[in-house]
């Protein structure tokens, strides 16, 4: 998009950036940068022109779109491709329809807003416009299919970290996919795998994330306000879509690179055991229909639950076979 090479040619300039510099660059007319530098202004940038010396953004709204988060991008494969979208109806369902295309590894998309985003077993939730960060990364890992459960580990990790980075305020997880802040959930993280059934071998694995970021509890359904909150209501600042959303690929960098989870695996269990809000807690496990209640112990090698029942019987129970809800509230 002619716009974006404009924008992302104002923010990597040094000062002001002239109309002809421009125009040579790109290959337009000055009459069409001019052009461009509108269609930004009615976004929201303020971009101050001055004779002799051409364009200079003063002042940037929140807005998503590639150049502002590349602008805070350091990752080598996450988002290394980038699409933004104004609007799709699920940034997984999106990433599911091109895989056939031939996409490469660390794929990304971002949309505005969602209009069926997509939760755990079918589950569906709140994504408002511009209130968060609703994404997919697209993942080739050459892991065996018995570990496609720690990749949502890492994700929850790498979530972690990249919140405590933008905010400075550490989230905690509800085992196995929620992340927490002030005992309600700011981002759900939902794994989707493709398997070739012939082989048993793993094709690829889809990641979405979506943080709630800007909301304020009005903003949210009344039936979910008693559980749901945002990284503003819990710290009372507003920060960046753009630069959340690098964050989090910047953080997921750090794990993964080209098709290899480079992170210590032990070392992110235990980061991820360390975040783990409900250790110790009784907890409901709802499975096929069937509740019990456990108290939850530890967390096993590849990120399973340890649960101990009221005999004393301690075993492990995956994240694909069980919901696990707390006691007195959602994660208590």
């Amino acid at each position: 998009m002619l716009k974006d090479k404009v924008l992302d040619i104002l923010i990597n300039g040094k000062g002001y950036v002239s109309g002809q510099a421009i125009s040579n660059s790109l290959g337009i007319t000055r009459s069409a940068v001019w052009k461009e530098i509108n269609k930004l202004r009615k976004e929201g940038y303020i971009i101050d022109s001055v004779t002799n010396k051409g364009y200079k953004i003063v002042n940037e709204p929140d807005v998503l779109n590639v150049p502002e988060i590349k602008k805070h991008t350091s990752s080598k494969t996450i988002a290394s491709e980038l699409e933004v979208y104004q609007q799709l109806d699920s940034t997984n369902t999106y990433l599911k329809n091109i895989s056939h295309t031939g996409i490469n590894d660390g794929y990304a998309v971002i949309a505005d807003e969602l209009t069926k985003g997509k939760g755990r077993n079918g589950r569906s939730f709140s994504a408002a416009k511009g209130k968060g960060v609703w994404t997919s990364v697209f993942l080739r890992p050459k892991i065996d299919i018995e570990q496609i459960s720690v990749i949502t580990v890492y994700t929850a990790v790498a979530v972690c970290n990249a919140l405590e980075r933008l905010c400075g305020k550490r989230p905690q997880i509800k085992w196995t996919n929620d992340i927490i802040m002030g005992n309600k959930k700011v981002c759900g993280i939902l794994t989707e795998a493709s398997v070739q059934t012939d082989t048993l071998t793993l094709d690829y694995v889809i990641l979405g994330i979506g943080v709630n970021l800007t909301q304020d509890e009005s903003d949210f359904p009344e039936d979910v306000q008693n559980v749901a909150t945002s990284v503003k209501m819990q710290t009372g600042k507003t920060f960046s879509r753009s630069a959340c959303a690098a964050a989090i690929y910047n953080e997921l960098d750090k794990m993964y690179r080209d098709g290899h989870f480079v992170a210590d695996k032990a070392e992110i269990i235990r980061q991820y055991k360390n975040d783990i809000c409900i250790l110790g807690k009784k907890v409901r496990v709802i499975k096929n229909g069937e509740e019990k209640i456990l108290t939850a112990k530890d967390i096993g090698d590849d990120g399973q639950l340890v649960v101990e029942d009221e005999n004393g019987k301690v075993y492990m129970i995956n994240s694909g076979e069980v919901s696990v809800r707390g006691m007195y509230g959602y994660v208590q």
